[in-house]
């Protein structure tokens, strides 16, 4: 509440709700004071023309820049032409800058990198001895299969690399397959 603003009556303090209204300081009225303050405008429209037609104060940071771009005088055509120089200036370096020849080869080189990696890996594939011992895949022995359930046609069976200490594998293959 605002300090000195009592709204008992119609035209008690209301100079200093206006002010506070001008003011943009909302949060000193209380919200029956808004209410009462409201009527009271729609009662006058005279006095809720006069509170449309005020300015708001701005914060002295804000009036300090826009009265400072007030003042200032915008950009000769010659202030112009230096910004635009110095732009086409720094394009142009960077365009020197990327036909440099170290520059065009340092733009392929994870290309050139993962090529080589491609190649040294066809290379090591191709020359590296193959395992001497294949992994023979034959139908499961001892493998002991207490429940197993299956689509109807599906066909089921268990494959081992060899012997109690290899790997089994269970395959389900479906009719068509």
């Amino acid at each position: 509440m605002l300090p000195g603003v009592v709204m008992s009556q119609s035209h008690d303090n209301m100079e200093a709700a206006l002010r506070a209204v001008a003011t943009n300081d909302w949060d000193g009225l209380t919200p029956e004071q808004v209410d009462h303050l409201e009527r009271l405008l729609n009662d006058e429209p005279a006095r809720a023309a006069q509170l449309a037609d005020q300015q708001p104060q701005l914060g002295p940071r804000l009036a300090g820049v826009l009265d400072a771009l007030a003042r200032s005088e915008p950009p000769v055509p010659q202030q112009w032409e230096q910004v635009w120089r110095r732009i086409d200036t720094a394009a142009s370096a960077r365009q020197r800058a990327a036909r440099r020849p170290a520059a065009r080869i340092m733009r392929y080189w994870p290309g050139m990198l993962a090529a080589a990696a491609c190649a040294l890996l066809a290379f090591l594939w191709t020359v590296q001895p193959g395992s001497s011992e294949e992994w023979p895949l034959r139908l499961a022995t001892s493998v002991e299969i207490d429940d197993l359930e299956v689509a109807d046609g599906a066909t089921s069976f268990v494959v081992s690399t060899g012997g109690d200490s290899g790997i089994q594998v269970i395959w389900v293959l479906d009719e068509q397959g």
